[in-house]
């Protein structure tokens, strides 16, 4: 009985050692997660920012084939330019669902 009581309070220590040392381990990864957390955050911010520039050069864009009389030419390669923006526009906006 001695032993059986002997060898519980050895095991109840090395389960106590165990989480002390899994408590460690979690509150190092809560860090790191956090620290994930704040770079994506980050990340969508610059997201956001770039989708609002995009969204000022489509809306400039727009404005120029409107108002101005433009050549053929100068027309069409603005019209591709106002494409490829759409397409960058909406990449963006797929990232931030």
């Amino acid at each position: 009985m001695y032993q059986e009581l002997q060898y519980q309070k050895n095991k109840l220590r090395t389960n106590l050692e165990l989480l002390r040392q899994r408590k460690n381990e979690n509150a190092l990864l809560e860090t790191v997660v956090e620290d994930y957390q704040r770079y994506d955050d980050h990340l969508k911010q610059q997201d956001k920012s770039h989708a609002v520039q995009m969204d000022f050069i489509d809306k400039y864009i727009q404005d120029i084939i409107q108002t101005n009389d433009l050549t053929e030419n100068g027309l069409a390669n603005l019209k591709k330019d106002h494409d490829s923006i759409l397409k960058i526009m909406d990449k963006i906006k797929n990232k931030l669902v």
